[in-house]
């Protein structure tokens, strides 16, 4: 999960593209409220990259647990 703003920055990004084919793609999906609301983990991806990277690692563990039960 993370902010509209960051989804395009990272979109421009990522594929080098306009802001407006950016924004483009992100209206043409799910809104994020939404897919969280489908979701069973969700990692909050606003901020720093340590944050996200700890997010992770701690559902990883939790999953890598859940299997061994």
């Amino acid at each position: 999960y993370t902010t509209r703003e960051r989804q395009i920055q990272q979109l421009m990004g990522r594929d080098r593209i306009s802001r407006e084919e950016a924004v483009r793609r992100v209206d043409a999906q799910l809104p994020l409220e939404e897919k969280v609301s489908h979701a069973h983990y969700v990692i909050n991806n606003s901020g720093t990259e340590e944050e996200t990277v700890e997010q992770a690692t701690r559902f990883y563990k939790l999953i890598k647990g859940k299997e061994r039960s």
